[in-house]
């Protein structure tokens, strides 16, 4: 089986916190589902993604790995949300103008202005 979106979200909230008590605060989730879904994860990558300590966790290499393609994809996540909500709420085309120079010199700069005071 493969990563899923929901455990690579968890590895990187354990890595932010550092702790699955403060991971399982943040997320809402019961901490053994964090810890499970870890070990999980763990498991179908064939990798130890943390060094567990008395009172922190720490990444390992590969763990260090994960953790920094995982903020990229989550943030790529986010961003793709974001520009999807702007369709959505018609914010977002392509505009198509076409006139002649010499009347867009003195028509397009406050035409503009309205539009992107209309539509923001």
């Amino acid at each position: 089986m493969a990563m899923t979106l929901h455990q690579l979200k968890i590895f990187w909230a354990v890595a932010q916190a550092k702790s699955y008590t403060k991971a399982s605060k943040i997320l809402g989730l019961a901490q053994p589902s964090l810890s499970q879904q870890i070990s999980k994860l763990e498991e179908e990558l064939g990798s130890k993604l943390f060094d567990r300590g008395f009172s922190k966790i720490n990444l390992t290499d590969a763990g260090d790995y994960l953790y920094t393609k995982a903020e990229q994809i989550i943030a790529s996540i986010e961003e793709a949300e974001e520009g999807l909500k702007e369709f959505s709420g018609n914010t977002r085309g392509i505009l198509k103008i076409g006139m002649l120079s010499s009347v867009a010199r003195n028509i397009l700069p406050l035409t503009m202005q309205l539009f992107v005071q209309h539509f923001t």
